[in-house]
């Protein structure tokens, strides 16, 4: 409610226009995906910590591969896609091997 009064106070009359909004916290998202402390990021976008730094893709187990925000390249949702997009590349490479 409070970023909406301020958002108000900038553009006048913007409270009317919302018909729907939902918030939600940290907590909300450890709830849901249970990632520690509701982080959404993954592992901290540091150069210690991002791109090929990540785990990657494949496991050291056969047939185990790895595609989230916390793995190769990493970072919130689209990293998590193009994460995703990367291994089931890899995947089917495999598979035709």
């Amino acid at each position: 409610q409070v970023l909406i009064d301020r958002l108000e106070e900038q553009i006048p009359g913007i409270k009317e226009q919302i018909e729907y909004y939902e918030m939600g916290t940290a907590k909300t998202i450890k709830r849901y995906t249970l990632n520690p402390h509701g982080t959404v990021y993954g592992f901290a976008q540091t150069p210690e910590q991002s791109f090929m730094k990540r785990p990657q893709h494949r496991s050291g187990i056969p047939g185990l591969y790895f595609a989230s925000a916390w793995a190769m390249p990493g970072g919130g949702f689209s990293g998590a896609m193009y994460s995703g997009a990367m291994c089931a590349g890899k995947v089917l490479k495999d598979l035709r091997a």
